[in-house]
């Protein structure tokens, strides 16, 4: 007995592109370090009375 497949075998098309070395070595370091600096937050939303 064969399973039923309800969705196509095709993979998507995604609107994404990739350029390699698009930041040299130094560049994406720098990013990588600045993004560790930040100050990120979470907040917890309410909404019908539950978190």
């Amino acid at each position: 007995m064969q399973q039923l497949n309800l969705f196509q075998e095709s993979t998507p098309v995604l609107p994404v592109s990739y350029y390699p070395d698009f930041l040299t070595l130094e560049q994406a370091n720098e990013l990588y370090q600045h993004c560790l600096q930040l100050e990120w937050q979470q907040n917890q939303i309410r909404m019908l009375g539950k978190s």
